[in-house]
């Protein structure tokens, strides 16, 4: 019997099937538009991606079972898909176990302002993502994309995802306000990388635009073309990109050997939220031609920098992903500070 075609198909569908299927696919396509420019960022879990920022109302589910397979109070075993009430207790308390033999030290559950200057370009959903978590270390933060309205939108979508946290118990609602009133757009580069009089330490300029070598060049040649404009000399910032698939050196390459020293990468790991470490890459020397004074001072900025922040910079480990029972025990961490506040 030869295969029917799509039109065929939808003659013998009721009409109001058809529509109900297009409006998925349409759906299903505007989500993978939605997550292409972070999609290297997510971590991969059998067939599908997963993203833990959509199971913010449950962030123990990306423990897969962590005490499912172990005895509930009674002693036995159970394994029925669908987690019991007892199950769902245990789960948490040894995430919570797990959670502290991870990280001993809890911190704040927001820092209190550090004063410290961050330009985020790049307000996509990873660049969004890096722009909440650095105004709840502490932060003042510029948002800036050469299209305003992102900017403006990063805004709004930055509230919503803070006004989520707080429904999902990982911040308290009056943090909402205290963080958004550290955060800003910028009209254009040369205003923001101008430094306010009450900054301290070094602004610290986070490129977020999607991981394509020719357009982060681009961006790199604008950035040291403003800070020029502005007076702004290298010794006072540190420029990141959050790049997977680009090298440093071939970031550096174009740029003035000045700027390009301060120049590294910083690799937020997806979700961004509450995770405590970032991987590190520098530019590999070469010792006919670098300034290792130079090199030496970008060094200290960056130990400064990762201490103010409270970061921990994975250096030997730079193409890492975060798995999904990480994200989670990050996030089960949150929560207990939330609850020891």
């Amino acid at each position: 019997m030869p295969a029917m075609s799509v039109q065929e198909t939808e003659a013998l569908l009721p009409h109001d099937a058809v529509r109900y299927i297009k409006q998925l696919n349409e759906r299903i396509a505007w989500l993978e538009r939605d997550d292409a420019d972070h999609a290297k960022h997510k971590v991969v879990q059998g067939r599908r991606t997963t993203s833990w920022l959509r199971s913010l109302k449950n962030p123990l589910r990306g423990l897969l079972g962590l005490a499912r397979t172990t005895g509930v109070a009674d002693g036995t075993t159970c394994t029925t898909c669908t987690p019991c009430p007892k199950q769902l207790i245990e789960d948490e308390r040894l995430a919570r176990i797990v959670a502290l033999a991870l990280h001993p030290q809890q911190g704040e559950r927001v820092k209190p302002a550090t004063g410290m200057l961050c330009v985020v370009i790049g307000c996509g959903p990873h660049g969004r993502n890096i722009a909440g978590e650095l105004l709840r270390r502490g932060c003042h933060v510029r948002l800036y994309d050469a299209l305003v309205y992102l900017a403006e939108h990063a805004l709004v979508s930055i509230r919503e995802t803070l006004q989520q946290l707080v429904h999902a118990h990982m911040l308290l609602p009056c943090d909402v306000t205290s963080l958004l009133a550290r955060c800003t757009t910028a009209p254009s580069l040369e205003a923001a990388v101008e430094r306010d009089p009450a900054q301290v330490g070094p602004v610290l300029i986070v490129e977020a635009v999607p991981d394509f070598l020719d357009l982060k060049r681009l961006v790199f040649d604008e950035v040291v073309d403003a800070c020029m404009r502005r007076g702004v000399c290298p010794q006072g910032l540190l420029l990141c990109s959050n790049t997977l698939a680009c090298t440093v050196a071939q970031l550096a390459e174009r740029m003035p050997p000045a700027y390009g020293a301060r120049l590294i990468g910083m690799r937020f790991l997806h979700p961004c939220w509450f995770v405590d470490m970032v991987a590190v890459s520098l530019v590999p020397p070469r010792p006919a031609t670098d300034d290792f004074v130079a090199h030496t001072e970008t060094a200290q900025t960056i130990a400064q920098v990762m201490c103010v922040l409270g970061l921990a910079a994975a250096v030997s480990d730079v193409g890492r992903l975060l798995s999904e029972e990480e994200a989670a025990l990050y996030a089960v961490r949150q929560s207990m500070r939330v609850e020891g506040a």
